[in-house]
């Protein structure tokens, strides 16, 4: 995934099982979490899913499913139409 570009359909999927995972849509400017930075925050995330590797793959899979119906649905705003655009 680190490879591919940013607009990619793996790359917005896995982004959309982080930011689940981790609540990074509650994180504020002020907390512990924003603190320690995103990179971190991701990799305490994943080092503390209780899952099995079956089951955040398979969170992978959903949330990539997810975002294949968000792409080729008429709801793309400019700038998600222009990242997919620019990674083509």
């Amino acid at each position: 995934v680190a490879a591919l570009p940013d607009g990619h359909e793996d790359v917005l999927g896995f982004s959309l099982v982080m930011i689940r995972l981790a609540s990074c849509l509650t994180c504020d400017l002020d907390s512990y979490r924003a603190s320690l930075g995103c990179c971190t925050c991701a990799r305490r995330t994943v080092a503390g899913f209780k899952g099995s590797d079956k089951e955040i793959i398979r969170m992978f899979e959903q949330a990539r499913e997810e975002v294949r119906a968000y792409l080729a649905s008429d709801e793309l705003t400019e700038p998600i139409a222009a990242l997919i655009k620019r990674s083509a």
